[in-house]
């Protein structure tokens, strides 16, 4: 017997959670009123800070009497455990220690109870941390101007955000009723979409998706697949937002970028980049190629004359009849000043003096313009280059320039074509 209880002691002694054998106070009618500690471990003392004298052959409610207090029936939660022999669970918060407890009673005999006390303080906190964690992490996800979506890969929504219903038009009663391939202009897009979520776990992209109504739109996305333990896709989640505003300025910077802000034509930077591109492409398939390089007669006496703003007009207007003088596969563009440059593939230079000669013709026919001080007639000189083997851009516009100085210093209003190979031409203007 002896050697049993030493055991026991041994046993309560180092168990990790607080243990307590109590004696059952009953009232005359026989109902538990107290309970009287008649042992308790180390533990319970490390949980009370009380030692095990100051609890040993005293009643709870004069050892603990806050938990008269607490809000807790602590008594009648016991008296039912003793009284019906059933086990119970339960998780208090102690206010004096600042301690959550998971306390298990039992009893085996109606006289004493058994009490087991847990110390579960960090798991409320963490799982209060967590709490707070999901509230912070719901609110942004309501709050968020970007749309949010998680859905399943068989195209089933589970949540989406209020942004989300916003981009595509649908409310949130509709959700269940509705696939991810419904957003998709082109399904295969959604085929696609899939094999690669499955395969990188992420995108990062721009797709074309629709409405509920049928418009469609823009739309940046970025979308993470979340795996079981597996690696099987369960869920893909991710951010969406419309981008078709941003992609038209985007559009119009570059198209801007690369005109002239005066004249609408291409600026030198873009028709010089261009002309290095048709002379790759005329080198690499034999292809013909000309430039015709034209500027006004006279033109320093216009603004001199007529003022700036007429000077800017006469401009507008020249640039205006050269692009309706060309051909739609020709490139017009403002090589700087009152100088044009015109590119002509898949032309020669007899039918590139040709075209020149329909350009002189039609801004002659064209004046006279309105000036500040009346009417101003306006005519163009125009140097014809071809391209040859060998040519570079420079190399292919010194002999247009060439040819244009010509046409200036021998009356202008005329078209000069440069001679293959250049031979000892003026300098240019």
């Amino acid at each position: 017997m002896s050697r049993m209880q030493d055991r026991y002691r041994s046993l309560v002694s180092n168990l990790p959670d607080g243990l307590a054998l109590l004696q059952v106070l009953l009232d005359d009618d026989g109902n538990p009123i107290d309970y009287v500690f008649l042992d308790v471990n180390p533990a319970l003392e490390a949980l009370t800070g009380l030692t095990r004298d100051q609890m040993v052959g005293k009643g709870v409610a004069e050892v603990l009497p806050e938990r008269e207090h607490s809000g807790f029936d602590w008594a009648g939660t016991y008296g039912r455990v003793v009284l019906t022999g059933q086990s119970v669970t339960f998780e208090q918060y102690a206010e004096p220690v600042g301690r959550w407890y998971e306390v298990t009673a039992c009893s085996d005999d109606p006289g004493t109870l058994i009490t087991v006390f847990r110390d579960i303080t960090s798991r409320r906190q963490a799982e209060q941390s967590l709490r707070e964690t999901e509230r912070r992490l719901r609110s942004l996800f309501e709050q968020s101007r970007d749309a949010i979506y998680i859905g399943t890969l068989d195209g089933k929504v589970i949540d989406v955000n209020q942004a989300w219903l916003d981009l595509f038009g649908y409310s949130r009663e509709e959700l269940p009723s509705i696939n991810a391939i419904d957003f998709y202009i082109d399904p295969d897009e959604r085929r696609n979409f899939v094999q690669r979520i499955e395969l990188s776990g992420f995108i990062m992209d721009e797709v074309r998706f629709k409405r509920k109504d049928g418009a469609e739109f823009d739309c940046e996305r970025s979308i993470v697949a979340r795996r079981d333990q597996h690696g099987n896709v369960i869920v893909v989640q991710g951010v969406m937002r419309d981008v078709t505003q941003q992609k038209r300025d985007r559009a119009e910077l570059e198209r801007l970028a690369r005109l002239d802000s005066l004249t609408g034509v291409l600026n030198r930077h873009t028709i010089v980049e261009k002309l290095g591109d048709w002379i790759s492409h005329s080198r690499r398939y034999r292809a013909r190629l000309s430039v015709v390089m034209l500027d006004l007669d006279h033109f320093k006496q216009v603004n001199d004359i007529h003022g700036h703003v007429a000077g800017d007009q006469v401009l507008a207007n020249t640039a205006s009849l050269l692009q309706r003088s060309v051909r739609r596969t020709d490139f017009v563009g403002r090589y700087g000043g009152d100088e044009f440059l015109v590119i002509l593939p898949c032309t020669n230079s007899r039918g590139a003096a040709v075209a020149a000669s329909r350009i002189r013709s039609t801004i002659e026919r064209a004046s006279p313009h309105a000036g500040e001080d009346g009417t101003l007639s306006v005519t163009v000189s125009l140097g014809v280059a071809e391209w040859h083997e060998g040519d570079t851009v420079d190399a292919l516009l010194l002999r247009a320039d060439d040819a244009l100085y010509r046409a200036k210093h021998t009356g202008g209003n005329r078209v000069e074509v440069a001679v293959w190979p250049l031979q000892g031409e003026g300098p240019s203007s």
